[in-house]
C-alpha cells in the first residue's frame, strides 16, 4: 500500500509540531529540501528550473554553517535535491557528515546518471524515470543516458539486498508529451521494468507546469483506474492527491499553504525558501542560514506567509497532501468526541 511511504497520517509522529500549529505557536520544520548543486548532467526541456539554476556549488565553507542552522531550527530530515545532488563534489563525504554527525534522516532524488553511492546512509532513494524506450529517453533528456541509468537502479538493489539496508527504492515517471501515449503502454514498460529489478515501489505523478488537454485528462484518468486494478508485482502509487488538483481544473481544496511551516527549500547560497516550488521569488523568501540567526528566520517567516501570494503556487506541489491534512484538523469540531 501507498500509505507506508506516503501518508498524510505520518504527521501525527510529530505531536510537538501539531500542538504548535494548533495554538498558534512556533512550528518548526520537520523536513527541507537541500540543494547542494545548481548542475545536472541531463537536459529535461520540462524541468521547472531550466534556465534558473546558475549558482554552481555550494561552498564547502558554508555546509557546516547550513547544517548546524537546520538543526537548531528543528529540522528532523533532508531531502537531497537539485540540481543533480550526485554531481556535488565530495557528495558520499558531505551525506556521511549529515546521517552520522548531525543525526538527519537523508532521502535522494536522483536522476541515476551517477551512481548514488551512500545507500547505507539514507532512508530512502528515488530514482526519475519517465521511459525506458531509449528515443523517448533522449528526446525528453537531451542526453543518451538510459543504459547508465537502468543499471544503476539494478545495482542498488542488489546493493540494498547484499547488505541487507534498511532503505526504500523508488522509481518515479513524471507523465509528459514524450511518454505518453493513450494506453500508458509507455508507463506500464517502466512500471514492469521496476517491478523486475525489485525497486520498493513505482510512483506515477504528474507534470506540475504543464496544462494537460481534456482528452489527456480523461485518458489519463482511465489508464490510471485501470492500473490500480492490476498487480504488477510492485507497489504502483498514482498520487491521486495530485491528480486531483490536475482533475479538478487547477482548484485546491485549501486556502493558502498550511504546510509551509513544516517543510522548505535551502539553496546552493544558503537561502531558506517556503518550498522548491519557489525557488528565486523572492516573495518566498525566509533570510540565509548562512548570516541570519534563526530567531531572523522565524521572523521572517511569519511575514513572508501573510503576504504571500498563493495564487502562483503549483498544482500537485510537495505539501499538497498535507496541506488537505491540516486544512481539515484545524477544522474539527467536538474534538474530545471520537
Amino acid at each position: 500500500m501507498q500509505e507506508n511511504y506516503i501518508a498524510n497520517n505520518k504527521i501525527f509522529y510529530h505531536s510537538d509540531r501539531i500542538k504548535a500549529y494548533l495554538s498558534g505557536g512556533l512550528v518548526r520544520p520537520i523536513s527541507v529540501k537541500l540543494r547542494l548543486t545548481d548542475r545536472c548532467n541531463l537536459n529535461c526541456y520540462y524541468c521547472s528550473y531550466k534556465g534558473n539554476l546558475n549558482n554552481g556549488d555550494m561552498a564547502k565553507t558554508d555546509t557546516t554553517y547550513i547544517l548546524d542552522k537546520l538543526k537548531l531550527l528543528g529540522v528532523r530530515s533532508i531531502v537531497l535535491t537539485g540540481g543533480e545532488p550526485t554531481c556535488y563534489p565530495g557528495f558520499k563525504d558531505i551525506v556521511k557528515t549529515m546521517k552520522e554527525f548531525y543525526k538527519f534522516d537523508i532521502a535522494l532524488i536522483t536522476n541515476g546518471v551517477i551512481y548514488p553511492d551512500v545507500l547505507k546512509y539514507l532512508t530512502w532513494v528515488r530514482f526519475s524515470l519517465d521511459t525506458v524506450n531509449k528515443d523517448s529517453y533522449i528526446k525528453s533528456k537531451g542526453v543518451d543516458s538510459l543504459d547508465s541509468v537502468m543499471s544503476n537502479i539494478k545495482r542498488a538493489v542488489k546493493e540494498k539486498d547484499s547488505n541487507n539496508l534498511d532503505v526504500t527504492i523508488g522509481v518515479q515517471a513524471i507523465v509528459n508529451r514524450d511518454n505518453f501515449d493513450y494506453q500508458f503502454k509507455e508507463i506500464k514498460r517502466v512500471i514492469k521494468f521496476a517491478s523486475n529489478t525489485g525497486a520498493d515501489y513505482m510512483q506515477i505523478r504528474p507534470l506540475e507546469n504543464y496544462k494537460y488537454t481534456e482528452i489527456e485528462i480523461a485518458m489519463i484518468k482511465e489508464n490510471l483506474r485501470k492500473i490500480k486494478n492490476v498487480d504488477y508485482g510492485i507497489k504502483v502509487m498514482c498520487t491521486d492527491y495530485k491528480w486531483s488538483e490536475v482533475f479538478n481544473g487547477g482548484v485546491k481544496s485549501y486556502k493558502g499553504c498550511p504546510s509551509a511551516d513544516f517543510i522548505g527549500l535551502v539553496d546552493v547560497k544558503g537561502d531558506f525558501y517556503m518550498c522548491c516550488a519557489m525557488t528565486n521569488d523572492p516573495t518566498a523568501k525566509y533570510g540565509n542560514l548562512v548570516t541570519d540567526s534563526p530567531a531572523k528566520i522565524f521572523a521572517n517567516r511569519i511575514k513572508i506567509q501573510k503576504e504571500f501570494d498563493y495564487r502562483k503556487c503549483t498544482l500537485a506541489c510537495q505539501g499538497s497532501l498535507l496541506n488537505k491534512t491540516l486544512a481539515n484538523f484545524k477544522n474539527i469540531k467536538h474534538s474530545n468526541f471520537i
